[in-house]
C-alpha cells in the first residue's frame, strides 16, 4: 500500500501545480482598474492619409471613455460599463497575453501597420500587425466597430 500512495501524491501535486500555473496567466473576470486598450494604425505607403488611433481608458471620474483620433480629428464618447465589459471579455476570450507579438503578410506591399496595446491587471501586451491580424482578435475588432458607429 505504501508504494501506491506515493505516486498518487506526486500526481496530485503535479495537477495542482498545473492548475495554479494556468490561473496565473488568465485575467480576472471583472475589469481591472488599470484596463486600457489602444489601437494605432498608419499607412505603409509613404504620404498616404489615414493615421488612426482608438483608445479606451478609465477617466478620473471612474467612467470609461473612447477617444478616436482620425487624421488629427478627435472624437470622444463615454462608454457604458457593460460595453467595456464586452471588450474586456473579448480580450480574455482571445487569450491576448498568449498571442504572438508580431503578425505580418509581407506579400502585400501597401496596406497598414497596426499596433494593439492592452494593459490589464498589471501586465502590458503589444501586438504589431502588418496587413494581418490573428483570428482571435476579430471579436474585439467587431465590438470596437460598434462603438465607432456611435461616435460619428
Amino acid at each position: 500500500m505504501k508504494f501506491i500512495k506515493v505516486p498518487v501524491v506526486k500526481a496530485s501535486l503535479q495537477i495542482i501545480i498545473s492548475l495554479s500555473s494556468l490561473g496565473c496567466d488568465q485575467l480576472p473576470k471583472q475589469i481591472p482598474n488599470d484596463f486600457q486598450l489602444l489601437i494605432e494604425s498608419t499607412s505603409i505607403q509613404p504620404g498616404a492619409n489615414g493615421n488612426y488611433s482608438l483608445m479606451i481608458r478609465r477617466t478620473a471620474g471612474n467612467q470609461y471613455e473612447l477617444i478616436r483620433n482620425y487624421d488629427n480629428t478627435i472624437r470622444k464618447l463615454i462608454l457604458s460599463t457593460y460595453g467595456v465589459q464586452r471588450v474586456y471579455d473579448a480580450v480574455r476570450d482571445a487569450n491576448l497575453f498568449k498571442l504572438k507579438n508580431n503578425y505580418a503578410d509581407i506579400n502585400v506591399l501597401d496596406g497598414s501597420n497596426t499596433i494593439l496595446t492592452v494593459q490589464a491587471n498589471g501586465k502590458t501586451k503589444i501586438i504589431t500587425m502588418r496587413n494581418r491580424q490573428p483570428e482571435e482578435l476579430k471579436s474585439i475588432a467587431s465590438i470596437l466597430r460598434e462603438f465607432e458607429l456611435e461616435i460619428k
